[in-house]
């Protein structure tokens, strides 16, 4: 299928099925009649028409919604369109549950809201390619020109707007194809292993998060569907990101690190990576985030025991760890000096311990001093980890160009 034919919008169509739900190991069947769509951000819609049941039935169906304090009951969907596609859940759940009806009635009407965690659409395609394909698809994402280059695990295919869309709206694609000598039995499993790799170094890159609300699959002219709910959404309130990569220049260089990266050092720098893509409406968090995801780094990557200028601590602090890491990695240290290290240490501290908040201009400045030296010690890091050659967004002192690894002024 072409990726014009993928991009469009899954139009509203009818299902009918039903509503599963397991009530103290009794299982309760409820027929359902709903409307499928999907909006233009990827998001599953669920117009459900009201669901007749007995009277005695009613307080199965309300028990759906839960109660304070405990866990959202989860049950299964089963639903199947005219034309054979099949949608399925193992996560739904209701967000409203109304019932009409009068004394001496036999049944009552319920009116439902249904949502889905987690959903999957299976259909038949009109694509006689026998290829396998793995596709996620990215909201808000910006890559031009597309980039295209070939792994042990299939031909990646990276593509996004050129130009600025709309809020949350589906714009890009991560995309492989199997090679004609992948083993079929664990392809699905490696690709996905490694699009999520790609996805996380992309949002290091761009500054912020990105989220795969659907994930395809093809194969062999049968298509699935997979279906998140949530992710993070563009929120005004949020601080902006802070991009410090071009994306035509950073993916190819880095491509071929992500897929060979063994699976125990990947997990450390993937969580130094969440860590540091945590959204905030505060300075004070980003800083805290930030520092937070520089300690992952060092713990994992410096393993350091003991240090010279502390011998007496049975754990070296972290100002030690961080100048052991780049040490090892050779970093370059121009504008990230001990002292300022040291500095962004010490407001970090003041934060936590003491509930610290600008309370002037100096203390504003001195606060976004450090968020930008923690920050840039991490991407120096970072770059270091993924062997990147090329420029990057400095933001110390001003935004400007580094060449990295030799950190100078382009």
């Amino acid at each position: 299928m072409s990726d014009e034919k993928r991009s469009e919008p899954f139009p509203p169509q009818r299902f009918e099925g039903e509503i599963i739900v397991d009530e103290q190991g009794s299982e309760h069947r409820f027929p359902v009649h709903l409307t499928v769509s999907v909006d233009n951000s990827g998001q599953l819609k669920l117009d459900t028409d009201p669901i007749y049941v007995p009277i005695n039935m009613i307080l199965v169906l309300k028990g759906l919604l839960g109660r304070p304090g405990k866990d959202i009951p989860l049950f299964k969907l089963e639903c199947e369109s005219k034309d054979g596609k099949r949608l399925t859940s193992d996560s739904a759940h209701l967000t409203s549950c109304y019932d009409s009806f009068q004394v001496g009635d036999a049944k009552a009407k319920i009116t439902v809201t249904i949502r889905t965690f987690t959903a999957r659409l299976n259909m038949s395609t009109a694509d006689s390619s026998t290829h396998t394909v793995l596709v996620f698809r990215l909201p808000m994402f910006k890559c031009f020109p597309s980039f295209k280059c070939k792994t042990s695990v299939g031909v990646v295919q990276i593509a996004g707007a050129a130009k600025t869309v709309k809020q949350n709206e589906l714009s890009g694609i991560i995309h492989i194809s199997a090679l004609e000598n992948n083993n079929p039995n664990d392809w699905q499993k490696r690709a996905d292993q490694l699009l999520k790799r790609l996805r996380l170094v992309l949002s290091f890159a761009r500054g912020a998060s990105l989220f795969t609300p659907i994930v395809e699959c093809y194969h062999q002219g049968n298509v699935e569907v997979t279906f998140y709910s949530g992710g993070r959404k563009g929120n005004s309130d949020m601080m902006p990101p802070i991009p410090h990569l071009a994306l035509h220049e950073f993916i190819p260089s880095v491509v071929p690190v992500v897929e060979k990266m063994d699976n125990e050092k990947w997990g450390a720098l993937g969580t130094a990576i969440n860590w540091w893509l945590v959204p905030t409406s505060y300075r004070e968090v980003r800083l805290l985030t930030a520092i937070t995801a520089l300690e992952c780094a060092v713990y994992n990557f410096a393993n350091l025991k003991k240090c010279e200028c502390h011998p007496s601590y049975k754990h070296p602090p972290l100002k030690c760890r961080i100048e052991h890491l780049l040490n090892k990695l050779v970093i370059n240290r121009d504008v990230i000096e001990h002292d300022k290290i040291e500095a962004a240490i010490k407001v970090r501290n003041r934060i936590v311990h003491n509930s610290y908040t600008p309370e002037n201009n100096a203390d504003d400045k001195e606060l976004w001093e450090s968020v930008l030296t923690v920050r840039e010690v991490m991407v120096r890091i970072v770059l270091s980890l993924l062997e990147f050659k090329g420029n990057y967004s400095s933001y110390v002192g001003g935004m400007h160009l580094r060449e990295f690894p030799s950190c100078k002024l382009v």
